[in-house]
């Protein structure tokens, strides 16, 4: 027996099978007229449309798995897919590598990672991303994003300011 609401109607709640895969489905709730009043008397039911998704999202990023040297500030994309309820949110953070891991707190899916002019930087992106039922992935990092943008240098040791030579001169650059 189901308690009649204020409103006049049958109220119940019910959750799905534990261990129903991930999917859509169907459900075909049924109600019969039990007290036969009348030639009105008709049993009803309805299709409601569920989904279950216990499944979080994947994210990735577009970092170089080879990690080249770049000169200039780099923007890096995040994607998540999630393939039943949809995505979320991603959260992102940037961190110099070697140094304590940041806590993804940016929201986002293009990410800038620079450096400052005069600088070398070796920085990594941590990210994760949650579906529109909180599924929640495990936190990621990219591969590390080098760049250089400390100009090069050149000192001469031999020969000395204002001496003539003749020959190879050896140019040690750093």
């Amino acid at each position: 027996n189901i308690p009649l609401d204020p409103s006049g109607f049958y109220l119940t709640t019910w959750s799905a099978e534990a261990g129903l895969a991930d999917g859509r489905y169907v459900i075909r709730i049924k109600a019969n007229d039990t007290i036969d009043v009348g030639p009105d008397n008709q049993n009803a039911s309805v299709f409601v449309n569920i989904t279950i998704d216990n499944t979080p999202p994947t994210t990735t990023d577009d970092s170089d798995l080879s990690e080249p040297w770049y000169g200039t500030d780099q923007t890096i994309t995040l994607t998540c897919v999630d393939n039943l309820v949809g995505c979320n949110v991603t959260l992102y953070c940037v961190y110099d590598d070697g140094t304590t891991p940041c806590t993804p707190t940016i929201a986002g899916t293009t990410v800038s990672v620079t450096c400052p002019d005069g600088s070398t930087c070796v920085r990594r992106i941590r990210y994760f991303s949650n579906d529109t039922l909180n599924n929640i992935e495990s936190i990621r990092n990219s591969s590390r994003i080098k760049i250089d943008k400390h100009s090069p240098s050149i000192t001469i040791d031999s020969p000395l300011n204002g001496t003539t030579k003749s020959g190879l001169i050896d140019l040690l650059t750093t």
